[in-house]
Parts: structure tokens; sequence; C-alpha cells
């Protein structure tokens, strides 16, 4: 959340929220209001950040690491199944089925036989045309 940066971008520079609030045109009230529903303008996070002498993009630091984190396990899982795909369709087995959770991750997948096994060095140039297990 951005107001959980705020407050500690305040607490780095030994300013209390109120001073805070002063100096971008809010109530002391007005401010802690936004802090607690975490809503704020553009232009007034400009300004924040421009009091507090940090680059705007830096307000959403926590943000940008959270979103990077997520990006890490969905690559990291895409490299583990892209891993099975090759291994699998070289012993003559195809990926055919995917499980889900309730966030829509993938929790499992299935393989079926291929019409025919294909070699590692042809891996990349054929369809996987594969016939599914029953």
């Amino acid at each position: 959340m951005i107001s959980n940066k705020i407050k500690e971008l305040i607490d780095d520079k030994r300013m209390s929220i109120k001073e805070l609030a002063e100096k971008i045109g809010y109530t002391d009230v007005g401010f802690r209001k936004a802090l607690f529903k975490d809503d704020f303008k553009l232009s007034t996070l400009n300004k924040i950040a421009d009091i507090l002498e940090i680059e705007f993009i830096d307000l959403f630091e926590d943000e940008i690491n959270d979103y990077y984190d997520e990006y890490s396990k969905i690559e990291n899982q895409i490299n583990n199944l892209q891993t099975s795909i090759r291994k699998y369709a070289i012993l003559g087995k195809a990926l055919i089925d995917f499980s889900y959770d309730d966030d829509k991750n993938i929790v499992d997948y299935d393989f079926g036989e291929l019409k025919e096994p294909i070699s590692e060095a042809y891996y990349n140039k054929k369809d996987l045309l594969f016939k599914k297990k029953k």
C-alpha cells in the first residue's frame, strides 16, 4: 500500500503526519483519512514525493516489488512446465490438461500419449499432435 510507504518515508524524514498534511494542503484529519483509505490523487502523490525529496516512482516501490515477486513465481512455474513438456515429449507424451485452484493458479497438469514419440532434435520443429489418454 502506498500509505505504508508514505508513513515509512515520513518517519525517515523525522516529519509528522500533520506537517506533511499541511505542506500538501490537507488538514491533519483529511490526510489521515486518505492514508487510512490509501486513496490519493496522482497530483497529491507528486506533491508528497517532492516534499519528501524522492522520485515519484519510489512511492510505488513496495507494489513494484510485490508484482516482481509474483512475476518471478509465475516465470518459475513456466520454466518448470517447459522442462516437463520437453521431457515428456521426448518420451512420447504431451501436455493435455491443467488443474487450477480458485485463484486460477496451475496446481497440476497431466500428460497423454503422443501419436508418435519425437526426437529431441526435432522437438522445436514439429507440432505436438497427440491423442488424449483414456
